[in-house]
């Protein structure tokens, strides 16, 4: 697996069913996507299966979105973002990839808005400082 060493977090903040807003729920298994894997529970009082989290029907895991969103948001191009994450995570990721996922989370990203002025202002250089603690 991908991350085998992250745990699965989500099942921490789940609090009621999504279908019936019911809070007698039970574990149901695992279910093995592609590049990670998920948690499903049981409703007893309305009888459905659901996985937590927001990144139902995605095939990759969330941190791997946010890092191309990060790394999109650093001026790189789609193809340059696409680039870093293959060599980060050896998974293949398209373009159109990461053109879908600044769409779906355009509402999270104020910075897509002024990315178009601040590339003809500032160079990538001239913009971001990064340092590691």
């Amino acid at each position: 697996m991908l991350f085998e060493n992250q745990k699965l977090t989500e099942e921490k903040t789940l609090g009621i069913c999504p279908y019936c807003q019911g809070k007698d729920f039970i574990r149901f298994g695992q279910r093995f996507k592609k590049l990670e894997t998920v948690q499903v529970y049981y409703c007893k009082k309305c009888g459905k299966k659901f996985t937590p989290g927001i990144t139902k029907h995605r095939t990759f895991p969330l941190r791997l979105i946010l890092d191309g969103l990060t790394y999109y948001n650093r001026l790189n191009t789609l193809e340059g973002t696409a680039q870093k994450l293959s060599e980060k995570y050896g998974i293949k990721v398209s373009f159109q990839n990461i053109s879908n996922w600044l769409n779906d989370f355009r509402e999270y990203l104020p910075f897509l808005k002024m990315r178009e002025f601040i590339e003809k202002k500032y160079t990538k250089k001239d913009m971001l400082v990064e340092s590691k603690m």
